[in-house]
């Protein structure tokens, strides 16, 4: 059996929401960018948090009054006003970030929730980053979903403080719960399988 890959669980924070028909993601702007790799039983290897320069005035007339109150409230705005790193150095680095923690070119899947939205913006404005990555993506929000349509009340509450790393550990903790009430019997059924030389 080939070893599991390590995970890249990513989040950024933007300027704000996009729908692709709009092709609204090719003006939005990456604010901030957390990433955690783990090993496939979600053990934390290692974790990178990066916020982008940009010039904080000129963001303002990107963001709706949503985004605006919530990266005023969580201080973003101020430390994306500090920042001295460019987007496309911040790619660099992730990606030797990834390499130096044993996620290679185009083996792990990108993981986290909702990671839809992180890869649209990534596609756009980090393609390096989607190249290195393989196009697989393990999206606990829809583990979340077809939970629910087992048990519909079962959802872990959320801080929702809208920062890279918070987002993540959040998503970790969920996939760990998710993980915890499915791995027993998902592992019960494949020594059944081996025990009788059946396969699926």
């Amino acid at each position: 059996m080939p070893p599991k890959p390590n995970l890249c669980w990513l989040d950024y924070e933007t300027t704000g929401f996009t729908e692709l028909d709009k092709k609204a993601v090719y003006d939005h702007k990456i604010l901030e960018i957390g990433m955690v790799v783990t090993d496939s039983d979600l053990r934390r290897i290692a974790s990178l948090n990066l916020v982008i320069q940009h010039d904080v005035q000129a963001l303002m007339s990107l963001c709706d009054d949503v985004v605006k109150e919530m990266h005023i409230k969580n201080g973003l705005f101020v430390e994306v006003g500090q920042s001295t790193l460019s987007l496309a150095d911040a790619e660099v680095m992730v990606i030797k970030f990834l390499q130096d923690n044993g996620v290679g070119s185009n083996v792990s899947p990108l993981t986290g929730n909702g990671i839809h939205f992180d890869r649209t913006f990534m596609e756009v404005h980090m393609p390096a980053l989607n190249t290195h990555l393989n196009y697989r993506q393990l999206d606990i929000s829809a583990v979340k979903e077809f939970i629910k349509t087992i048990a519909p009340g079962l959802e872990p509450k959320k801080k929702r403080a809208h920062r890279a790393m918070d987002d993540i550990e959040e998503s970790i903790q969920e996939a760990l719960y998710y993980r915890k009430l499915i791995a027993p019997a998902l592992l019960a059924e494949l020594r059944k399988i081996q025990e009788s030389g059946l396969s699926l």
